[in-house]
């Protein structure tokens, strides 16, 4: 049984939205952000950059949100000790963060199912050109909760140009309890779906779970609707991700090994 977005009470809502800390206090001109992401990226795919005119034609979609964000009036972004722990900024995003006057929010988001992925490549290379003319040295991706330097976010683009892909938005964390702690992933959001999230664990099972949930996360980031489990194989073992959706908040989602027959 597949349960399609809207029924059995899972939503469909896909986000994807980045903070670029600038210099300065105004977005760059639209023209300078459309002339570098679709004629002048360094970021090519077959030759051709990354985003084409398919992708350029979000500049004009309504669900396109940008802004420009004052440091003096919103001191709490640029505070890391108000991100969660498993954020953890280097000592050179710390700095970044304090020499930032302002951050560009950009937010791509969609409550009507979307027919294709142009999203997905749009706003991670509209994040790197609003760094490039903001002279931006970091970059928070609020949905999948990484602050990296801009560096880093170039080499990813740089290896995986098409960020339509699993692997440049989605991870997983282990969030410590009282007594061991549980999964969540990140970046599932970005495609409709709500993140999931684990029963509570062992500490001991926490590089296995975690494994496991990724494995699923990538398999559901492709399907069009929501089943009821996935498989999955992890360290040699079978193993059953049994999904529990709500109407609200993550998937809690169970893990079973399979035991051969």
């Amino acid at each position: 049984m597949k349960w399609p977005f809207g029924k059995k009470g899972v939503p469909y809502l896909a986000v994807i939205e980045y903070w670029v800390y600038v210099q300065g206090d105004k977005i760059p001109p639209q023209d300078l952000l459309t002339g570098r992401i679709l004629r002048s990226s360094p970021f090519k795919v077959d030759g051709h950059p990354a985003c084409g005119p398919p992708e350029g034609l979000l500049f004009s979609d309504i669900r396109l949100h940008m802004a420009m964000v004052l440091k003096a009036k919103n001191p709490h972004l640029f505070r890391p000790d108000l991100f969660d722990r498993h954020v953890e900024p280097t000592a050179a995003v710390l700095e970044a963060l304090s020499n930032a006057s302002a951050l560009v929010k950009l937010r791509y988001l969609s409550a009507v199912k979307l027919a294709d992925e142009r999203h997905l490549r749009f706003l991670p290379h509209l994040a790197e050109a609003a760094a490039y003319f903001g002279k931006s040295e970091v970059i928070f991706d609020s949905i999948s909760e990484k602050l990296i330097g801009i560096a880093e976010f170039r080499e990813q683009l740089a290896e995986r140009p098409d960020t339509a892909n699993p692997d440049f938005h989605l991870r997983t964390i282990w969030v410590e309890e009282e007594e061991g702690g549980h999964v969540e992933t990140r970046g599932l959001m970005k495609v409709g779906f709500p993140e999931l999230r684990t029963h509570a664990a062992p500490s001991d099972h926490r590089v296995v779970i975690l494994d496991v949930v990724a494995e699923a996360a990538a398999k559901l980031w492709k399907e069009t609707t929501l089943p009821d489990q996935i498989d999955v194989e992890a360290f040699g073992d079978e193993f059953v991700v049994q999904l529990e959706p709500k109407s609200k908040g993550p998937i809690q989602v169970r893990v079973i090994r399979r035991h051969p027959v």
